[in-house]
């Protein structure tokens, strides 16, 4: 680590530079970036704006509703309390990174793209999605929405744990593109939890959903027309009549 900067408790705007710096906001509503190089980023109390832009980056939040942009490399987010809003911006260009964010406490709103990422909500209710490039493979995702009513948007083979509460899966599925691997739930709770489908492309066939248990594993296995697009871990046979699956 190249430089310690630290801000006042007023409202500051700070742009790292190239070499790796720990940049640390203080109270206020900061706007912070890091530049190039592996940064340390922290917002402080206040609303802040944190964006890591190039290199393997670590970004705290703090207190307050705040937001995060990974930016290119590996990163990790943690947001800490408040209603948090964190991307982490990936593009064919930027090429993929391995991510780590968690949203604390708070009604948090967390996405990222390519790269086998992990996303953590934890209290609240919260909105995590992981949706890959269209023109990359990505990787598998881990998200985890903790306590509260979440919303979980996976793609390609990703885990997706709702936690404690009435939560929302959702899976895109564009029948005309080449198949990716289904999505993995692994508490889905019949009584509560809604599966979340938006098939679309080509024909009235490929697009067909249906439901079946398969007794040897313990799954439901949701399909689309041949292709399995969302397995449900830890099932019995019975919860085939009581699944809520919409199609908004």
């Amino acid at each position: 680590m190249d430089e310690t900067v630290t801000l006042t408790d007023g409202d500051d705007t700070f742009e790292g530079a190239a070499d790796a710096e720990r940049i640390l906001g203080g109270g206020g509503s900061d706007r912070l970036s890091g530049g190039g190089g592996n940064d340390i980023l922290s917002g402080g109390d206040g609303v802040d704006f944190l964006s890591g832009d190039n290199g393997d980056d670590t970004i705290y939040g703090g207190n307050g509703n705040d937001g995060a942009l990974g930016g290119a490399g590996d990163d990790s987010l943690f947001l800490g309390d408040g209603d948090d809003v964190s991307e982490r911006e990936d593009s064919e260009a930027q090429g993929a990174g391995n991510d780590l964010l968690r949203g604390g406490a708070g009604n948090d709103i967390l996405t990222d793209g390519n790269g086998a990422d992990m996303i953590y909500g934890d209290t609240g209710d919260d909105l995590l999605g992981s949706i890959d490039h269209p023109d990359e493979t990505g990787g598998q995702d881990t998200l985890n929405g903790g306590l509260g009513n979440d919303t979980l948007t996976g793609d390609n083979g990703d885990l997706l744990t709702g936690g404690d509460g009435a939560d929302t899966f959702v899976r895109w599925y564009n029948a005309a593109a080449e198949a990716g691997d289904p999505v993995q739930i692994e508490d889905f709770d019949t009584s509560e939890d809604v599966l979340s489908l938006y098939v679309y492309g080509g024909t009235e066939e490929e697009t067909a959903v249906t439901a079946e248990f398969d007794g040897s594993a313990g799954e439901i296995r949701i399909t689309a027309g041949t292709e399995t697009i969302a397995i449900l871990r830890n099932m019995e046979d019975s919860d085939l009549d009581s699944l809520n699956i919409v199609f908004p």
